[in-house]
């Protein structure tokens, strides 16, 4: 797959793809889906919007669950064989207690921040000097810096339209935290591929308010090294 991973496969070589009915659990202490996701509650800076990710727990369909008469007999067959799949995998090859919890974290949700070793203030190349009638200030070289980034971006992507893009500072903050951020609160925001019942895309910044009262999903994994991945 082109990034280094190892992947169950089945007995035809085709990777080994799962798609089973679950139940997302919304307000539990292993899923991170409100305005901040997995961020820590506080110190935000350029290290953790790296690792910032949406965990979703979702839950198996048991006959033995609170709300089982809602679930289609077809759905908990599914729901108990990817079970039992999963309980194979995991005792009797990886050697690891089975559980009937599922974490899913989603890709990084912030994209094209800076390096780590990368200042704040912007290289200046040798065709700059001399362009500039006045001395250009740390704040005006900065935002000049600035706009030629955007401006390649939108080059670079020119089916995308600015209504498209969402950036930190779109996201909805409730406790100030994104504020603080400075000049990387303009870093774009990923969308992982979490659609609605239509297929439709859903953007993380309106987890909170559409996958809230969301109960049931269809999630689709394959299986990577140790752990399920979208």
């Amino acid at each position: 797959m082109g990034n280094k991973a190892e992947y169950w496969v089945n007995g035809s070589g085709n990777l080994l793809h799962l798609k089973f009915p679950a139940r997302l659990d919304f307000h539990s202490k292993y899923s991170h889906l409100g305005p901040y996701f997995s961020l820590p509650d506080s110190g935000l800076d350029l290290t953790t919007l790296k690792r910032a990710r949406g965990h979703f727990e979702l839950h198996f369909l048991s006959p033995d669950g609170e709300e089982s008469t809602q679930y289609p007999q077809e759905a908990l067959d599914m729901s108990h064989r990817v079970l039992q799949t999963l309980s194979t995998l995991t005792t009797e090859v990886e050697d690891v207690r089975n559980a009937f919890r599922v974490t899913w974290h989603s890709k990084p949700l912030f994209k094209d921040l800076p390096n780590d070793n990368q200042g704040a203030v912007p290289c200046v190349s040798r065709s700059n000097i001399g362009r500039f009638k006045e001395l250009l200030s740390l704040s005006k070289a900065k935002k000049l810096a600035q706009s030629k980034e955007e401006k390649s971006s939108s080059s670079n992507n020119g089916h995308n339209t600015a209504s498209e893009v969402v950036r930190i500072h779109d996201l909805y903050d409730p406790d100030s935290r994104y504020s603080s951020l400075g000049s990387l609160h303009n870093t774009k925001v990923e969308c992982p591929d979490i659609q609605d019942s239509q297929g439709a895309l859903i953007h993380p910044r309106d987890y909170r308010t559409k996958l809230q009262q969301a109960h049931f999903v269809e999630v689709e994994v394959y299986l990577v090294e140790n752990s399920c991945q979208n």
